[in-house]
């Protein structure tokens, strides 16, 4: 109910179809997330609650610290259990949903590295783009350039 209102609020407060588009994307994408969130029975609720936390604010500064202090659980408790539940550890799991995310603004939009890197959550582009490297095996604008074949 509170992701429907906030996404009322947005068409009604839309100015362009370029707004309308992204937002299109975002309800699409939320509601995925919600349907993922609901399949997650199998994790605790620790870590159910990071997981949904870092699925809907991953644009936000994460960190073990800042969960830990939000859930009120040690740093390593906290990293144990990511770690044996979610098979990797929170830093990867965060910095792979953000190279997610940067994947379909590099599919959907032409914006540059700099704007898709702060728009996913790196403070930095540089480390986004080692990031990006790392996980899909080629830099954020090598990817770019595949898709126009």
């Amino acid at each position: 109910d509170q992701i429907s209102g906030r996404f009322i609020e947005e068409i009604e407060q839309a100015d362009s179809f370029v707004r309308l588009d992204n937002l299109n994307a975002n309800m699409v994408r939320k509601y995925c997330l919600l349907v993922r969130s609901y399949s997650r029975a199998q994790y605790s609720p620790l870590i159910r609650n990071c997981l949904n936390y870092i699925d809907f604010n991953f644009k936000q500064p994460l960190s073990l610290l800042f969960f830990a202090e939000k859930y009120a659980v040690s740093k390593n408790y906290l990293s144990t259990l990511f770690h044996r539940e979610v098979k990797a550890t929170m830093t990867e799991y965060i910095n792979t949903t953000r190279i997610r995310h940067a994947i379909m603004l590099l599919n959907t939009t032409d914006l540059s590295m700099q704007a898709i890197s702060e728009q996913c959550g790196f403070s930095d582009a540089n480390y986004f783009t080692r990031t990006f490297k790392k996980i899909q095996g080629m830099s954020p604008l090598k990817y770019r350039q595949s898709l126009l074949g």
